[in-house]
């Protein structure tokens, strides 16, 4: 049942608006998980390896699988990367963007905020881009021994 609300948004106080809610949630995550499918495929072994590596990450759902990582977001065609999630220590995002390298990916460039920078990186010759959150000065030695 539909509640009228001044607020435009009321919390669920019933168990039955509880569970629509929690329908509502999960039917958008899977659909951002079928947006993601062909990334997350692509991945998949490498994700495997740093698994392995004992890197740990999480393909973070809560704000979007799928990050349109273009310069200019109105210029030409969507350049979509796999957000992969480190936890709350940015050093594990340095971590993972290490394990990352020592995979054979690349640094394309770097994303975002200066101060909560994220290293979007690039398998060559591929499509395939994951973009990790990392310390700003993690990156910066990163981006120097790239150069190097």
């Amino acid at each position: 049942m539909k509640r009228a609300s001044t607020l435009g948004w009321q919390p669920a106080t019933t168990y039955a608006e509880m569970v629509s809610q929690e329908r509502r949630d999960l039917e958008a995550r899977l659909k951002r998980l079928a947006q993601a499918r062909k990334l997350i495929v692509a991945l998949e072994p490498d994700l495997q390896r740093l698994r392995d590596k004992n890197v740990n990450f999480n393909v973070d759902g809560r704000f979007g699988l799928i990050v349109d990582c273009r310069e200019d977001v109105l210029i030409g065609r969507a350049v979509n990367a796999l957000r992969l999630d480190t936890g709350i220590s940015d050093a594990s995002g340095d971590r993972a963007v290490r394990a990352l390298l020592d995979l054979g990916y690349v640094i394309e460039r770097r994303h975002g905020d200066p101060r909560w920078p994220s290293a979007i990186l690039r398998r060559p010759k591929t499509q395939i881009r994951p973009i990790v959150r990392c310390t700003p000065a993690g990156l910066a030695t990163l981006l120097e021994s790239e150069a190097a």
